[in-house]
């Protein structure tokens, strides 16, 4: 399973090296559509460009034979902390709660991004970057946890 932020972010390369190398069942998950981004080839913009990234993840997904889900989280442009992307989103726990639930429906093997959790310095990246990094470890160890969103379980396909 990927982490990403937006569409652009998805890690391609290691999602088809484990569809086709190793035969699994790859996901992707995506925090946001995109809307928020800049667009140098059209005049589209918001939702409009969330629609497009969306339509074009989706068909990466079929070339690659991966499945893809959207947190569907506002992409509302350049964050510069977590703090900033998780208040937008309705805090820590609401952003970590859904990721716990795809990776307890999902159950994947493998669980990787290729954002960090840096949220200090000149090297961190953009607060939505830092949302994915911090939420993925916080999620690792919760999806396990049977006491986190007990209501979660009586989903449908979801069971610890």
């Amino acid at each position: 399973m990927n982490l990403a932020s937006h569409p652009d972010d998805e890690d391609g390369l290691t999602l088809a090296h484990y569809r086709h190398a190793h035969n699994a069942v790859a996901y992707s998950v995506i925090y946001n559509r995109g809307e928020g981004g800049q667009n140098e080839i059209g005049p589209d913009l918001y939702e409009r460009l969330g629609a497009i990234r969306t339509a074009e993840t989706e068909a990466a997904a079929r070339i690659l034979g991966t499945q893809v889900f959207f947190l569907d989280f506002e992409d509302f442009g350049y964050s510069k902390s977590a703090a900033e992307s998780f208040a937008k989103w309705g805090g820590r726990d609401t952003v970590t709660a859904r990721l716990v639930y795809h990776i307890r429906k999902l159950k994947p093997d493998v669980l990787f991004t290729n954002h960090d959790t840096l949220t200090t310095g000149p090297r961190r990246q953009p607060g939505q970057h830092q949302v994915v990094g911090l939420s993925a470890y916080a999620a690792f160890a919760l999806a396990a946890d049977p006491s986190y969103h007990p209501a979660q379980r009586a989903a449908p396909g979801v069971a610890l």
